[in-house]
């Protein structure tokens, strides 16, 4: 028997919302935006908050970001769906996802590449490049923001984004707001990011490590072993070996699993 239509449909949302989330911010660029120069290292705390007005359904997950002086920088998702860290070592040419609980890595090497570190240029506001719409300044937990729209209509939607920039962290975005809108103006989903804390100067080392006994997988291994994990914790064995994947997920995962072989053989 396949699991409950609620609980599928629930994860089927989570699924679409976290891994669109996660593979967004990791875009498998070696750096965030950043100014010329040393980048500042900071870490940061904050909540992101996914609400799909249509569906009832709304995700709230605890999140950690830091950024040493070399470049290096990670991102974790604590205590939420799916509990990873996504680890950037530009010097190295590494982008490695690990999970802790499950012991589990899967690391896409640049190294016999000729990719280069991507940087925004040296701004004193850390204006876009591409069309915006200007929002001002305001001051977020101590920390100057600018603030940025992006907009786009398709098929009948609206997606709206408004994106603050703080230059004292390198132009790391503090602050999110996104909204679809439906053809009446509606708004149908919208995505927060909420900061909590920002402590200024080299974070805590633990977050980066990426022990050498974590089994090495391919990322669709890596992403499924992550999700029945947390299934089989929240409603039991039965339910994490019925979960279903959605078909626009698997495909997701093949299209990594491509570029992590492609990498493979260089």
């Amino acid at each position: 028997m396949p699991t409950a239509l609620v609980p599928r449909t629930m994860y089927r949302w989570l699924l679409g919302v976290l891994l669109c989330v996660l593979l967004a911010w990791a875009g498998f660029r070696l750096l965030p935006p950043a100014h010329a120069g040393s980048p500042p290292a900071f870490a940061v705390e904050y909540t992101e908050l996914s609400s799909g007005y249509s569906s009832g359904m709304a995700v709230q997950r605890h999140m950690y970001y830091a950024r040493r002086a070399d470049g290096a920088d990670v991102k974790e998702l604590r205590g939420a769906l799916f509990n990873t860290r996504i680890v950037r070592v530009p010097a190295l040419k590494l982008i490695v996802q690990v999970s802790d609980s499950e012991r589990v890595k899967t690391t896409y090497d640049y190294s016999a590449t000729d990719a280069t570190v991507v940087r925004d240029a040296d701004r004193p506001d850390c204006a876009p490049t591409r069309s915006h719409e200007r929002l001002g300044s305001r001051q977020v937990l101590g920390h100057e923001v600018y603030g940025y729209r992006f907009s786009e209509d398709t098929q009948g939607v609206r997606l709206e984004s408004d994106h603050w920039f703080a230059p004292a962290l390198g132009c790391y975005q503090l602050s999110l707001n996104s909204r679809r809108k439906d053809s009446k103006g509606q708004v149908t989903a919208e995505f927060e990011k909420r900061p909590i804390h920002v402590a200024v100067g080299e974070p805590d080392g633990r977050a980066f490590l990426v022990p050498d006994e974590y089994g090495e997988v391919v990322p669709s291994v890596f992403e499924e072993t992550v999700l029945r994990s947390k299934v089989r914790e929240e409603r039991g064995r039965d339910a994490a070996d019925l979960q279903v994947i959605p078909d626009g997920v698997r495909s997701r995962w093949a299209e990594k699993n491509q570029r992590y072989q492609d990498l493979k053989k260089r």
